[in-house]
């Protein structure tokens, strides 16, 4: 005679599964917002490096990521086929004293980031 299992019994396994799952599931989003968010910085990170660099050799910070030879990659929402970056980088102004940069975010509701050419990073909500 074959032994099963009864329907209880897979019914408290579906259950359990469902439980653990609804537990799991939150901690791995909050993960994924954290990866996204360092994405941004990295890439601010970058923009303030290549303006030092583009600095040195004009004595003016540049308003144009091209000029200062930054890349951005296509954004989930200019290309949702081939695109990965979750943040919009943009120069929104600079001139001889300064720069400022920030980070918007394309997806979800995450932080905008913000960095100055003195390294000064800011976040608003």
């Amino acid at each position: 005679m074959k032994k099963a299992f009864t329907l209880t019994e897979l019914l408290v396994v579906i259950i359990l599964v469902g439980i653990l799952a609804s537990l799991a599931i939150p901690r791995i989003g909050g993960s994924v917002d954290k990866a996204m968010e360092t994405e941004a910085k990295v890439a601010l990170r970058q923009v303030q490096e290549l303006q030092k660099i583009y600095y040195l050799e004009h004595k003016t910070y540049s308003t144009d990521l091209a000029a200062i030879d930054f890349s951005q990659e296509d954004t989930v929402a200019d290309d949702p086929d081939d695109g990965t970056a979750r943040y919009r980088i943009q120069i929104v102004s600079a001139d001889s004293e300064g720069f400022r940069a920030e980070a918007v975010p394309v997806v979800k509701d995450l932080r905008t980031y913000i960095i100055s050419a003195k390294g000064k990073s800011r976040i608003q909500p």
